[in-house]
């Protein structure tokens, strides 16, 4: 119960915490589904491993978020500096930022 209430905070602080309107959510999901499917088939059906999965998705998401956080401000003065509108810089800092979560969901 008790890795359940972590996983369940960790996913709200992750996902209240966001910035603009892309949800962490379904960086977390990708992260839980390949935890999963590197079980061993025995495991795969556990709700236990299943709990376990997302547990550590949520922490890795949420880590991923903080350490963007610190970089978000580079990311948007270089978007800034190579864009000419506040729409164009917005959405090249929406691009990095989804590249970066790709490259969390991706990493070993």
């Amino acid at each position: 119960m008790k890795k359940v209430s972590v996983l369940l905070f960790l996913t709200v602080l992750a996902g209240c915490s966001s910035t603009g309107s892309e949800s962490t959510a379904k960086y977390s999901e990708a992260l839980t589904q390949k935890c999963i499917a590197s079980l061993p088939a025995s495991d795969k059906d556990s709700k236990q491993s299943a709990t376990e999965c997302a547990l550590e998705a949520g922490k890795k998401i949420h880590t991923a978020y903080r350490i963007y956080e610190l970089r978000a401000d580079a990311d948007y003065k270089k978007c800034k500096e190579s864009t000419s509108s506040k729409e164009t810089a917005e959405e090249c800092v929406k691009i990095a930022k989804e590249e970066y979560y790709k490259k969390v969901v991706d990493a070993k």
